[in-house]
């Protein structure tokens, strides 16, 4: 049947509110939202693990459609699902896992109580993993069974990353981040909180040390609020607090021998410059940033990155690497660590390239998906409106008629990861629930107030894309001359919109960013940002990034070329020339998708490409 076509409720910030109980407003300069209460429901924790009540009680309970559907693992939202799929593009990668305290596992009976209400917030860094079952579900079920006291507040993500296990190596791949929180819970307490929620998540107290673990989060730094960073360094983050118990150590006392510890920290140290005015975060006892220690970790291991790998790890597949990835719904994981393709599939009648020729038969554009995926396609893009400048709107009946029969065919066909490029909350939930499991908005967010929230209540990726106005005034707005040029005001705003929704509940690591080509962009605009890809990335704290140039009028421009369709040659040289102005320093793993027409083409340049820069040395 096919989804409610309603206009989705707003979605309350959920575990990413930055004001806490009663209205007590966070440090960080955000504006002012509901509390949100999350209370566990230990009686029916295998199917609808936490219910939400939003509003200044506990007592004034409030179950929106799209939060029952969350609870309920509907969507591919964040609750557990009972049955769990495994993705046939899921590899082997692997994941470490932490022990949770710092001596073991020496306090799992704890009660988790609550801290005092009179303790004030005060920052603190976790790392969170998971090998076992739907390791994304579990990550996330944790950060908003933590969150549902009212006394935790989830404020940022790291990226996730699949890493090989430590320590005990005979057990399956980790699932791994880090999260900075804020909580009036003392360091203690907060522990013993965390050992709740990793029983709640069916975490044995008596496990193998090490070894396989549904849930694991440790304490890795609690803030010292007697040291606000002093003058000398009013860039670093406040230290932590040094400690040591039977019960807790702090800091993390292996944090600096585990790359799937540093690795996420450094994440969180380095999209830190949009919200925090650049602070690093700094490790009390080796007084070393966290991309220091990182580095001094690359040197004792040879000089090899375990992260991104010399050339020879990336030819010969990098198994003992940690690959970042990109959760999906059904506990499928997008691996990160080479170039994506994604095929376009316009179901429209006007699209500026292939309009009309997949509208007309769902059986048609299903085939046709299915020969992009042939073709070396990574993901499907299915899109019901034109975004072409000029184009006018499409009413949601329209768009929905078009997109949703064709996503519904091609799940039926292939389990290819699917992507809806739309602008309308309603039309992603539509798709998300009729088996899309991404969601690619042109406008960042912006069209549609609700889309922010309706995308966090599905715990789903989100594509966000750089654009100003709409595709009938976008072309009169690329003027970047009072923003430091095109590309650092297309990084600022795209952080921005990036900030945005992270505060609406879509973490750091469901995030793609895309720069827009051809969207509010001139053609010195287009090329710029083609030429720039390293610092548009720096910028950008190296999210993942989309690049859409296929076929654009600038390219028609150049060659003179004026039918869209015979724009393929030029296509694949602006992808190869932005690939090949890359620098692999061996110090991040971000990812490029490639959006495109001619998947057979791209695919084959990109190959020999990769070849080519993977060679050996001499």
């Amino acid at each position: 049947m096919l989804a409610s076509r309603a206009r989705c409720a707003p979605i309350a910030a959920g575990i990413f509110s930055s004001v806490g109980p009663g209205g007590v407003p966070s440090r960080r300069r955000r504006r002012p939202i509901p509390p949100v209460v999350l209370v566990p429901s230990l009686s029916s924790i295998s199917s609808s693990r936490i219910l939400a009540t939003v509003g200044r009680s506990p007592s004034e309970l409030l179950f929106p459609p799209s939060t029952m559907r969350r609870l309920r693992g509907g969507g591919g939202g964040y609750a557990h699902d009972s049955v769990r799929a495994t993705s046939s593009f899921e590899r082997d990668g692997g994941g470490g896992g932490g022990d949770g305290d710092g001596d073991g596992d020496d306090d799992d009976r704890a009660d988790g109580r609550r801290g005092s209400s009179s303790y004030p917030w005060r920052r603190a860094y976790l790392a969170v993993g998971s090998n076992l079952g739907d390791r994304h579900g579990n990550v996330a079920d944790a950060l908003v069974a933590l969150a549902s006291r009212g006394d935790v507040r989830v404020l940022r993500t790291s990226y996730l990353r699949i890493t090989p296990p430590m320590y005990v190596t005979d057990q399956p791949p980790f699932l791994n981040g880090a999260v900075e929180i804020e909580t009036t819970l003392r360091p203690v307490e907060l522990l013993r909180r965390l050992k709740s929620v990793e029983g709640m998540l069916g975490r044995e107290a008596a496990g193998t040390r090490f070894g396989p673990r549904t849930i694991d989060m440790d304490i890795l730094l609690y803030e010292d609020d007697n040291d606000d960073g002093g003058d000398d360094c009013p860039t670093a983050r406040p230290s932590s607090i040094v400690m040591r118990t039977e019960e807790l150590e702090i800091p993390h006392p292996r944090m600096s021998e585990r790359e799937f510890v540093l690795s996420p920290m450094r994440d969180l140290e380095r999209s830190s410059s949009w919200k925090d005015d650049g602070r690093i975060i700094v490790h009390p006892v080796h007084n070393e940033s966290m991309s220091g220690l990182l580095n001094s970790l690359v040197k004792r291991n040879g000089g090899r990155d375990v992260i991104a790998g010399d050339g020879s790890d990336r030819a010969n597949g990098g198994s003992d690497r940690a690959v970042r990835v990109l959760p999906l719904p059904r506990g499928r994981m997008m691996h990160l660590n080479e170039t994506i393709i994604m095929g376009i599939l316009n179901v429209t009648p006007d699209s500026f390239s292939d309009g009309g020729r997949y509208s007309a038969s769902v059986d048609e554009a299903a085939m046709r998906a299915m020969r992009l995926v042939e073709d070396g396609a990574g993901i499907i893009d299915v899109g019901g409106e034109s975004t072409r400048p000029g184009a006018a709107d499409v009413p949601a009946d329209e768009e929905l008629d078009r997109a949703i029969p064709v996503i519904r065919r091609i799940r039926e066909m292939s389990d290819v990861p699917i992507s809806i490029d739309t602008r309308r909350s309603v039309v992603a939930r539509a798709a998300i629930e009729a088996g899309a499991d991404v969601v690619n908005d042109v406008s960042g967010g912006t069209h549609d107030p609700h889309m922010l929230g309706c995308v966090a209540s599905m715990g789903v990726p989100m594509i966000i894309m750089h654009m100003r106005g709409n595709p009938r005034t976008m072309q009169s707005l690329a003027d970047y001359d009072g923003v430091g040029g095109v590309v650092d005001g297309v990084a600022g705003e795209l952080m921005r919109r990036s900030a945005d929704a992270e505060e609406a509940g879509v973490p750091r690591w469901l995030q793609v960013i895309d720069p827009g080509i051809g969207f509010a962009k001139d053609f010195d605009g287009n090329l710029s940002i083609l030429r720039n890809v390293d610092a548009l990335r720096r910028s950008c704290g190296d999210m993942p990034i989309l690049f859409g140039p296929s076929r654009k009028g600038f390219i028609g421009k150049i060659t003179g070329e004026t039918n869209p369709e015979e724009r393929d040659y030029g296509t694949v040289a602006a992808i190869i020339a932005s690939m090949a102005l890359t620098t692999d320093g061996g110090d991040t793993d971000s990812c490029i998708i490639l959006r495109v027409h001619n998947v057979r083409a791209v695919k084959q340049a990109v190959l020999v490409y990769d070849a080519i820069r993977n060679a050996r040395r001499y």
